[in-house]
C-alpha cells in the first residue's frame, strides 16, 4: 500500500483516536470521582455516564472489529 511519508494508516488514526477517547473516559471518570466527593451529585452523574458509554462504546467497536476479522480469516 502506498503511504506518503509521514502520513498515518486508517488503522493507526483510529487507533490514535480510540486511545484518545479511553483516556479522556479515564479522566472523567476521576473527576466524577471529585464532583462525587464534593457533593456535586448532578456533575458526578453526567461525567460518569459520560465515561461509561465511551468505554462500553470503544469495547463494543473492539468486539465488531474482532469478529469482522475472524470473519474474513474464515
Amino acid at each position: 500500500m502506498f503511504m506518503m511519508k509521514g502520513l498515518k494508516s486508517m488503522e493507526e488514526t483510529r487507533l490514535d483516536l480510540s486511545k484518545y477517547r479511553l483516556e479522556k473516559a479515564k479522566d472523567d471518570l476521576g473527576v466524577s470521582k471529585l464532583n462525587l466527593e464534593n457533593k456535586k451529585f448532578s456533575q458526578s452523574i453526567n461525567r460518569s455516564y459520560y465515561s461509561i458509554m465511551m468505554i462500553s462504546t470503544l469495547r463494543v467497536m473492539m468486539m465488531l472489529r474482532s469478529n469482522l476479522k475472524m470473519q474474513k480469516n474464515s
